[in-house]
């Protein structure tokens, strides 16, 4: 049987005109200088799929009573080897 590991990303959008997200969070972890855009959500992708990482979900958050979206949460697994 498979077995699977997970990552979570969490992306910022500091730019909503463009809609290019960058990443604030990689498993709860904060990623220093993210706010200098220093891994920007296309090419985080693209460097986890060439790991074997796959991108399965993205969770767009909300809090109670935010009418809102907070940063989405973009999750991705790959096989335990």
């Amino acid at each position: 049987m498979t077995q699977w590991e997970y990552r979570m990303l969490t992306m910022a959008y500091p730019d909503s005109v463009h809609g290019v997200g960058i990443v604030k969070y990689v498993d709860g972890q904060e990623v220093p200088n993210w706010k200098q855009r220093s891994w920007w959500a296309i090419h985080a992708l693209n460097e986890l799929g060439k790991e074997g990482w796959e991108l399965v979900e993205v969770v767009w958050r909300r809090g109670p009573g935010e009418s809102i979206t907070n940063d989405p949460v973009y999750i991705l697994k790959r096989p335990i080897q």
